[in-house]
């Protein structure tokens, strides 16, 4: 969600760093290094350092481009690990869980749960003050016109790398729990059909907000388990490509999601959607001031954001009158 609802930036190689963060606590478990305080930060570290790896290269490209490279990528660590005979190749490792010098015990359901839950906790508020922050709007306002705020002096691709390494280290987290919750690794963990899992839960849940990956993650599975009962009598195991389709229709219907349909703002959102087909110069206006708020809260001059504003609009520049909403709007900067 960091990098394709704030940052714009469709990875169908995410997976890679999952399993990575499940492949390095595995191979150390196999070394007989258990011990968590050891083993979960070098397998943070080394998803992180995978995802600058990759990020590196593949931000210098763009579109349906930087999809292809790094399902590539994905697909590349996914052999690599396929290729461990030593570490079960294709049969996956079993592995024991790691430990917590006494004071958490793994093998426990509940105790399980309750870390899983704290750490999720601390992620939505990780997540919550990043996207709230000078980090967020300019990866937010790259997002949007990534020209526009090279103009204004921001290095978009040390944010977007920043962002890119910053999720790779979150997926090497979720992959150290996946690894414990079932004490097993597998090559399977680092497939492109995890990847495009991934990208459906986003969509599904509301790309860009703080809960929407939440509410996708338990539409996902109430979908996985709800749905091939009823659907594969009639089309077969095809019905596994539903998940895509309902992904598909709640990213057309709503912007943002189940999120955004369950609530108020959604629901602005959604008309100001559908207001985009009689679209005005005077909404195009309200578009561009909007615009230069959020630069300026990102932290730099709003005057300069009004001379690249005129010199790339000129209508704009001889019509400098703020529109009526601007009085009253929530993003005022007043």
């Amino acid at each position: 969600n960091l990098i394709l609802g704030n940052g714009g930036m469709l990875s169908f190689g995410h997976a890679a760093f999952v399993g990575a963060g499940a492949y390095i606590v595995g191979i150390l478990a196999a070394e007989g290094i258990t011990n968590a305080w050891v083993a979960w930060p070098l397998a943070v570290l080394g998803a992180a350092v995978a995802a600058l790896l990759i990020g590196a290269i593949s931000l210098r490209t763009r579109g349906v481009y930087f999809i292809m490279i790094t399902l590539a990528f994905a697909q590349l660590v996914y052999y690599l690990s396929s290729g461990l005979e030593a570490y079960g190749g294709d049969d996956g490792l079993n592995i024991g869980r790691s430990r917590f010098s006494g004071l958490i015990d793994l093998r426990d359901k509940a105790s399980f749960y309750w870390l899983c839950l704290v750490l999720l906790a601390a992620t939505l508020w990780f997540s919550g003050r990043l996207a709230v922050s000078r980090f967020g709007y300019v990866l937010r306002g790259a997002k949007s016109n990534d020209l526009r705020m090279m103009a204004l002096g921001f290095p978009v691709f040390r944010y977007r790398l920043a962002a890119f390494v910053i999720s790779g280290a979150f997926g090497g987290l979720s992959g150290i729990l996946l690894a414990n919750e079932g004490a097993y690794v597998s090559p399977a963990m680092m497939s492109w059909v995890k990847s495009g899992d991934l990208i459906v839960i986003v969509v599904l849940g509301g790309m860009g907000t703080l809960f929407g990956p939440l509410y996708g993650t338990i539409a996902f599975f109430v979908l996985e388990e709800a749905l091939p009962p009823l659907l594969d009598p009639v089309v077969g195991p095809a019905s596994e490509a539903t998940m895509g389709t309902a992904g598909m229709i709640a990213g057309m219907a709503s912007p943002l999601g189940l999120y955004g349909a369950s609530s108020a703002h959604g629901l602005y959102v959604l008309g100001a959607t559908a207001a985009q087909f009689k679209f005005s110069r005077e909404q195009e206006k309200e578009a561009d001031y909007i615009g230069m708020i959020y630069m300026a809260r990102a932290g730099y001059n709003p005057e300069e954001a009004v001379k690249v504003l005129e010199a790339l609009d000129s209508e704009s520049a001889n019509d400098p009158t703020p529109p009526a909403f601007l009085s009253t709007h929530p993003s005022n900067p007043e």
